[in-house]
């Protein structure tokens, strides 16, 4: 039997009891019928399955193919650190000198994730990077099934055991970041952000629930609160290990309190409040000081000292609101809200004056969290949650979950609840966030459910013919029933349904056919991207190919792949060098081909080798890419189109594309009254290093003519845009002159096809191709593109001379093509060896001056050394 099928079984067998466990502690059979726990049982398995099943949609394109790949790009990161904690176990790389490269990084996210994902590659004996990558794939759809009884037990804290139930099956189905984050295949921290944020949550609001519906003053006197304090700090701590983004919850708890606080105006709720955030972030603080900082400052997003800082601060809330209630008990409420704000304000201007960079970096994540903008980094997960997206991900749940969030809003004006009041805030700061930064979308599906959850479990108590807020129990609904503001009091007064599930059969239709439209919704969208978008958005054979082979055939770094390195005993070894390419493909490059990226979609460097892949002239791009120490250059096709945007944004400013390429627009043919965009190339898109490797191999290449536009800026439907008026053909020497001589206002250079220089270019003397891989994209009289190609920057051997030289080349793939090169101030510096050995580009003669007739044989050891 394959390693990957005994692999599952020995899952399967251990995960089956459990859930099975946990379905029955969540029905509590003493309470219901026996045929109706079976049916639920049925129900909740059924959707816990089916969204299992989702999740492993990937793994057939992700398993076949030369190499074992995971989903997208940040994923491929923490597969090395998986193989690297695995290697080392239980020992964690704070710093990795493949990122960040010449520098070196401090990783800036938590051991949690990574290592417990190693615990299991090693439990199951993994040892090939197929096994490791089948068995890390693994975790996030099997630790997805924990977040079944986690919802039912906010369903049914929030709005009872109905919505638990609803919240449990829907939360396994739900589309959109949160189930991809949770794919087969998809190695990031993302997910257990979500599981562990849910958790802390779920235990903070189980407190307020014990707390204000048993009167339990002070809370120390109370065993089960004082366990749920320590369990929602040991939470936190581990919510903490894995990233620091879990201070968001904290925030929601800071704010609830405050709110809280003064609307009740409860010095007893306070007091309790107080002993449980003492234990809760006392204990994480006593944990994270043992074990948790490892940089210095203030930063929010590192693991500094100002986490325990905001511990402490999170512990003196309740007691400082306990203060003012106390002093403000005989006057207005807003009397006691604004000497909170007050003294809030004269505090935070005292740690601006006195500890402003504290501030400042509070400032900082704050912003970067709510209010970084995606026009500032085109990073496409910092764009805005927009309508579209959101229906997309959530369909008509989203509908749902607004009359679930309206009916809490109502009941909690007519009854105050803690409880209801903390959902409510946490689900309106996730939602803002989700509104601000699309990423956060695997945080809102949390709400989604259970407002939905909260809505469809209304919807039932109104269609039952006896209302009763259970649809099992015969017995008198329980405490947290008979105190739950989401359920009408008239609800609960008017007695106790005696019929089973099975006497209701209307009401239950109609919530099932509801839940079943958003289920098919849901798994319609889940499909599409499993099948379709993940393929587009993660590795194909050609970047595998391309990196495997450079792996194999370009000089080790002398960096271990699977070491940790001590940061302060590091140093580069001699022989090191970067591999340059867009920020994109730095951890495809780290983990396939172990080799170390100039940059890395955690965006380190990203400056220079922006403006590398953008200089106009060979001798400026040596100067940055010596500041990278690059000896590689990797480009791709999608560099030249989709991803081509950023490089000018990240370079030189947001204004700076218009440089390279823009969009002017043309009369329809069709519709005199429509304006048609055409993306227009410029003369230094052509000029550009990325240009001249990718298009055109480096070699000389003549122009081809262009286009000379002229334009006009017009205000079009609002917006004012440049209309072309006039469009002149121009011949290689006319396009040669006219960009010598220069352009005049209101007209352009262009060129619509990127194989079609506007002007002549002269030849990269330090630059060969040494690799392309087998998928062809492109190709005319001029040019035929390849998907990958691999560039190696070497020292050029000189030759004296004047005229013109050619080599004839034969790639990888076969495809023959010819380098040309012009002599400048009577010198040759030629890129590459007629006598190179290998597997990848060849030379199939000497160089040829095609003026002379005379012919070199250049070395190997010439081209790299340069003497």
């Amino acid at each position: 039997m394959p390693v990957e099928a005994v692999e599952i079984q020995r899952l399967m067998k251990l995960i089956s009891p459990f859930m099975v466990h946990i379905v029955l502690h969540i029905m509590d059979l003493s309470r219901i019928r026996q045929k109706d726990t079976a049916l639920i049982i049925i129900i909740i398995l059924a959707f816990a399955l089916l969204g299992l099943w989702l999740r492993l949609l990937p793994m057939d394109y992700l398993t076949s193919g030369s190499v074992p790949k995971v989903i997208f790009m940040d994923p491929w990161y923490s597969l090395r650190q998986i193989e690297v904690i695995a290697s080392n176990f239980p020992m964690y790389p704070w710093f990795d000198p493949m990122i960040e490269y010449p520098i070196g990084k401090d990783i800036d996210w938590g051991p949690l994730y990574p290592t417990i994902s190693a615990a299991f590659v090693i439990l199951f004996g993994a040892t090939t990077r197929a096994d490791i990558v089948m068995i890390a794939s693994w975790i996030p759809p099997i630790f997805s099934l924990f977040m079944v009884p986690i919802m039912y037990f906010i369903g049914k804290t929030v709005a009872g055991r109905n919505a638990g139930i609803i919240g449990a099956c829907l939360i396994s189905v739900i589309s959109g970041e949160y189930l991809y984050r949770s794919f087969f295949g998809y190695l990031d921290h993302h997910f257990f952000e979500v599981l562990l944020s849910t958790a802390f949550i779920l235990f903070y609001l189980i407190i307020l629930r014990k707390i204000h519906t048993e009167k339990i003053y002070p809370a120390w006197k109370n065993k089960k609160v004082i366990a749920y304090s320590a369990l929602a700090g040991i939470i936190y701590y581990a919510g903490m290990m894995n990233m620091p983004t879990i201070i968001l919850f904290a925030m929601i708890i800071g704010v609830f309190c405050i709110i809280h606080a003064m609307i009740s105006r409860d010095e007893k709720s306070l007091h309790s409040l107080f002993i449980v955030h003492s234990i809760l972030f006392g204990l994480f603080i006593v944990l994270y000081s043992l074990t948790g900082i490892h940089r210095e400052g203030f930063n929010l997003s590192h693991y500094t000292p100002v986490h325990i800082l905001l511990g402490l601060c999170l512990i003196i809330e309740p007691l400082f609101l306990l203060i003012i209630i106390r002093l403000t008990s005989d006057r207005p409420r807003w009397q006691s809200a604004g000497a909170v704000i007050g003294i809030a304000a004269i505090i935070s201007v005292v740690i601006a004056f006195m500890a402003p960079q504290i501030m400042e970096n509070i400032i900082a994540g704050l912003h970067n969290f709510f209010l970084a903008s995606f026009q500032g980094t085109l990073i496409n997960e910092m764009q805005m949650w927009d309508i579209s997206r959101a229906f997309t991900s959530f369909n008509i749940s989203l509908i749902v979950m607004a009359s679930g969030i309206l009916l809490s809003v109502g009941h909690l004006a007519r009854k105050y609840s803690p409880v209801s009041l903390c959902a409510l805030i946490w689900a309106f700061i996730i939602l803002f966030s989700t509104c601000m930064h699309l990423r956060y979308e695997y945080y809102a599906a949390v709400i989604v459910v259970l407002y939905s959850a909260i809505a469809l479990s209304n919807l039932y108590d109104y269609l039952q013919k006896t209302p009763d807020i259970s649809i099992l129990s015969k017995k008198e609904p329980d405490e947290s029933v008979r105190n739950n503001p989401v359920v009408s009091p008239k609800t609960y007064n008017k007695g106790v349904n005696k019929k089973s599930i099975s006497g209701n059969l209307l009401p239950f239709a109609i919530i099932g056919i509801i839940v079943l439209i958003i289920t098919v919704l849901s798994v319609q969208v889940t499909w599409a991207v499993a099948t379709k978008d993940l393929k587009i958005i993660s590795m194909d054979e050609d970047w595998a190919d391309a990196l495997t082979w450079l792996g194999q055939n370009s000089p080790d770094t002398g960096i271990d792949y699977l070491k940790i390195y001590d940061k302060d005993e590091f140093a580069y070894p001699k022989n090191s060098y970067g591999v340059l390419s867009t920020w994109d493909y730095g951890h495809w490059i780290a983990s396939l081909a172990k080799r170390l990226p100039t940059t890395t979609p955690f965006q380190n460097n990203v400056p220079v080798i922006a403006q590398f892949l953008l200089s106009p002239e060979e001798k400026k791009a040596n100067i940055l890419a010596n500041k990278a120490n690059a000896r590689y250059i990797i480009a791709d096709y999608e560099m030249l189109g989709s991803k081509f945007p950023t490089l000018p944004l990240w370079g030189y400013g947001p204004d700076a594309r218009e440089q390279y390429q823009t969009y002017y627009f043309q009369q329809s043919d069709s519709n005199k009254n429509m304006y048609e965009p055409v993306l227009s190339l410029k003369p230094d898109y052509f000029r550009s290093m990325l240009s001249r490797l990718y298009i055109f191999d480096g070699s000389q290449v003549m122009s081809t003519g262009s286009s000379l536009i002229r334009y006009e800026n017009q205000l079009i439907n609002g917006e004012t845009i440049p209309v072309i008026s006039q469009v002149i053909p121009l011949s290689p020497k006319e396009s040669d002159e006219k960009y010598a001589k220069g352009i005049d206002n209101g007209t352009e250079l262009v060129s619509i096809q990127y194989t079609r220089p506007i002007i002549s270019l002269p030849a990269l003397t330090q630059y060969r191709l040494v690799y392309e891989s087998p998928t062809r994209l492109a190709a005319d009289e001029y040019v035929q593109l390849y998907k990958v190609k691999i560039f190696e920057r070497v020292h050029g051997y000189q030759i004296s001379g004047n005229g013109t030289l050619e080599l004839p080349l034969i790639t990888n793939q076969g495809r023959n093509f010819v380098y040309r090169q012009e002599s400048t101030n009577g010198m040759f510096t030629l890129p590459y060896s007629t006598q190179r050995e290998g597997n990848g580009v060849k030379a199939t003669g000497p160089y040829k001056n095609i003026i002379t007739g005379e012919t070199y044989e250049v070395s190997e050891s010439q081209v790299l050394s340069g003497i």
